[in-house]
């Protein structure tokens, strides 16, 4: 691979036995995924929610409209250009199971969006503001709807019913519904309400909750409730919230957060993205890479891929079958050459140090050159020979690594141990040279080929029959 290259790409290993590439490698680090970012160029503004219909449209709740988009071109619903919808300003989506598409909007109430036509429903259709935060479809069918300033309504007969409950003004960030059909509300001043059999509880800081701004709810797939909001994420232990202590050391400000298929817990947060496994809190921003900092959603669509809503626009993340090993993981520039090692763990040489990749995970050893490694051999015992401008290095991971006496001066380039244990050096000074090491002051070094003593020798090989042949090309195939 040209050095070009090497510096952009990094390390890549082949994931054979991966899971399937639709779904999202737990083993990943979060830099690992497949990553996608479409910004203002691809015409979008600041994303709100995300979701998707059953016709594989993912749709996007946006400052500047709805969006459709359908994996290639993006295609906007603007207020005045279609009927229907009297808001541009978007802020939640609600997908129904016959693939129709509830909006809720700031200043044009809810858009109904089916087989292709918009209708809307505004304040002369029961709503008590236009300002819309928060939709919600519960077990029994019925149409939630939070407002700006704290009301809260629903669907009855074709018209929005205003619900009294004593909330004070606020607003309605989310709902969630329970397995015993209790409505949890979530406000944004206020805490968290439950609304169980007519009875309306207020929970806040002194049940738990870390803050009583709380912008999301989240069911997961155990049943278990989450807040996110002001200083983090809870979660609902039957009696009071209880905070994520190793989330919430690293978010300040939650939005939402979402479990994927393999038990993740994604969090949409206001300096990134960050994904949970358990105690392992792990971060993409914009220095990683994420379109903005400031993220409002993540979602999970059918094929496994994650999606995240920015306040620039909008991430896909994916697996793929490269797992990529760059500076983000710990590489230090060029890295090369790169071999199999005992137990097939990936060994490599970066600037001032020799890298192991064993189980997804980067071990690194700092070690002194004179010069920049240029080829890499192992040896029995995780024992290695580095190869450099100006002789080669026996190392260990457990010591500094010595230099071979006979092998000074030799401008190395490759290294091959033949099958009778002798070692073959290519290099662009010596030509083609044969090594044999023995345990005491035996060793011999001698010359085999000085057909090409002013070109680099970069391959050495083996043939069938024991043969050794060598070529001054680089492959870069």
């Amino acid at each position: 691979m040209p050095s070009s290259w090497r510096s952009v790409v990094g390390l890549a290993c082949l994931s054979l036995g991966a899971p399937p590439l639709s779904a999202l490698n737990p083993a990943y680090r979060i830099s690992q995924y497949l990553h996608t970012s479409w910004k203002s160029d691809s015409g979008l503004q600041a994303v709100r929610r995300l979701a998707q219909t059953p016709d594989g449209y993912l749709w996007l709740a946006t400052r500047g409209g709805l969006v459709r988009f359908d994996g290639s071109r993006f295609s906007t619903f603007l207020a005045g250009s279609v009927p229907g919808l009297e808001s541009s300003t978007t802020q939640d989506l609600l997908v129904e199971p016959d693939g129709s598409l509830w909006v809720a909007t700031l200043g044009g109430g809810v858009s109904h969006y089916q087989q292709g036509t918009f209708h809307s429903y505004t304040i002369h259709d029961g709503l008590p503001s236009d300002d819309v935060q928060s939709l919600y479809r519960d077990t029994r069918r019925v149409l939630w709807a939070g407002t700006r300033d704290g009301k809260i309504a629903r669907l009855e007969q074709g018209r929005f019913e205003k619900v009294p409950l004593a909330i004070p003004e606020s607003p309605i960030t989310a709902f969630v519904e329970t397995a015993d059909q209790s409505l949890w509300i979530a406000t944004f001043g206020n805490g968290v309400f439950r609304l169980r059999d007519g009875v309306l509880t207020a929970l806040s800081v002194q049940d738990g909750l870390p803050d009583a701004r709380v912008a999301g709810l989240y069911r997961d797939r155990s049943g278990k409730i989450w807040t996110a909001g002001w200083k983090g994420i809870s979660f609902w232990d039957g009696k009071r919230f209880v905070p994520d202590s190793a989330v919430n050391k690293s978010v300040a400000y939650a939005i939402g957060c979402k479990e994927d298929r393999d038990g993740n817990l994604w969090i949409a947060a206001s300096s990134g993205l960050f994904r949970a496994q358990k105690d392992t809190v792990v971060k993409l921003d914009r220095n990683s890479g994420l379109s903005a900092d400031f993220t409002s959603d993540v979602f999970e669509d059918r094929d496994g891929n994650l999606w995240v809503a920015t306040r620039a626009g909008l991430d896909r993340l994916r697996n793929g079958p490269l797992r990529t090993f760059t500076a983000k993981e710990g590489l230090v520039g060029d890295s090369s050459p790169i071999v199999v090692g005992d137990r097939g763990a990936i060994w490599t040489t970066s600037e001032g140090q020799v890298d192991r990749i064993a189980a997804n995970e980067l071990s690194t050893w700092r070690v002194a050159l004179p010069s920049r490694a240029v080829t890499l051999l192992s040896q029995p015992g995780s024992e290695f020979l580095i190869g450099f401008h100006g002789g080669v290095v026996r190392w260990r991971p457990q010591d500094a690594g010595t230099t071979i006496p006979a092998l000074a001066g030799l401008d190395v380039h490759c290294l091959l141990k033949a099958r009778d244990g002798s070692i073959w050096i290519g290099t662009a000074n010596r030509g083609l040279l044969r090594f044999k090491p023995s345990p005491g002051s035996g060793a011999s070094l001698e010359a085999v080929d000085r057909t090409y003593p002013s070109h680099p020798l970069r391959r050495i090989m083996q043939g069938p029959s024991g043969q050794v042949a060598s070529s001054v090309v680089a492959f870069t195939g």
